[in-house]
């Protein structure tokens, strides 16, 4: 358990370094609180489409960067075998 939350914390940090990907988080976060506590609104099935992809938005860039940075680590691997 306590390996889960340290890469909850780097998944965290990761995504407060990562300036469209803090903002997809956010704005997730506040779609998702219009479309559940505004009747008025558009329909809340739209601001949970538009949730969920924010969120996947911010997983994806974090995603990248952490893939990116392995890939960098596996080249130098091979360069120096």
């Amino acid at each position: 358990m306590p390996a889960s939350t340290g890469h909850l914390k780097r998944f965290a940090y990761t995504i407060w370094q990562d300036w469209l990907a803090l903002m997809s988080g956010i704005a997730s976060v506040i779609l998702a609180s219009i479309g559940t506590f505004y009747t008025n609104a558009p329909p809340a099935w739209l601001f949970w489409v538009a949730s969920v992809v924010c969120v996947v938005v911010a997983s994806y860039r974090v995603w990248l960067r952490e893939c990116q940075r392995a890939e960098s680590y596996d080249r130098k691997l091979w360069m120096n075998s």
